[in-house]
């Protein structure tokens, strides 16, 4: 496998393989070709000591000749039916590495085939699901809209931002301006800097769950706070002060 391979290409080929896998055929296969190795093995192993036992005896015959060609044989057919077995092993790996690498939380749908251990007859009903599930979960992910942009976060006057009003405060050296004790200010002033430079509309300031009478309480302190860095608070808007002496 190519690890420099784009993660489409990738991701086509764990689909492809998948979809192959989902198929009983190979898996009948794969354990077919396995007891057709064993067969062509053990068959080449018994021609040659047949071959062996006439040599020794002294005999060159048709014969000999018959059980050396015969074991010729059937290494040869030994051999090509032990490499389509390493073949369907290699693809089953394949499979796995490819998930590994490009979506590891799908890891369990891959089954751990095994032509060599694992008994011909099995029930391999769980590991098709399984390689369904896998394959419809990475087209998905082929057909999700693409991640858009990145894009700034919107200022406020003197860099402050919505995420980390405090911390901007303090890094600017507004350490007593940034410890606002009651909760219910900053509620207030995050409120104001969403909608900056906008006022804050009446729905929000509802689910604040404040009085009229505690939030025209926290606007006045709020005002009074924050005027140290040259922001005011008027009508619930949160207001750049300008000129300021």
């Amino acid at each position: 496998m190519n690890k420099k391979q784009h993660p489409t290409t990738d991701l086509n080929r764990i689909i492809e393989l998948a979809a192959k896998w989902q198929d009983k055929f190979y898996w009948a296969e794969g354990h077919k070709m396995f007891a057709r190795f064993q067969e062509h093995r053990d068959k080449a192993s018994a021609d040659w000591i047949v071959a062996s036992k006439i040599a020794a005896e002294g005999r060159e015959s048709e014969q000999l000749e018959l059980f050396r060609n015969g074991a010729r044989r059937h290494e040869e057919l030994s051999k090509f039916y032990h490499s389509q077995v390493i073949d369907a092993h290699r693809e089953l790996l394949e499979l796995k590495n490819l998930v590994r690498q490009h979506c590891p939380t799908l890891l369990h749908f891959v089954p751990d085939g095994n032509f060599v251990a694992d008994e011909p007859n099995a029930d391999i009903t769980q590991q098709l699901r399984d390689l369904k599930q896998l394959e419809g979960q990475v087209r998905a992910m082929l057909v999700q809209p693409a991640t858009p942009p990145a894009t700034t976060p919107p200022t406020l006057p003197f860099g402050l931002h919505l995420c980390d009003v405090r911390q901007t405060l303090k890094r600017e050296g507004f350490r007593g301006v940034a410890k606002i004790p009651n909760e219910g200010h900053w509620e207030l002033m995050e409120a104001l800097i969403e909608a900056s430079p906008n006022a804050v509309p009446e729905s929000k300031l509802k689910q604040l769950n404040l009085s009229e009478d505690d939030r025209d309480n926290y606007r006045r302190a709020l005002k009074s706070t924050i005027d140290a860095i040259g922001l005011t608070v008027e009508r619930w808007v949160l207001k750049d002060v300008q000129n300021r002496p």
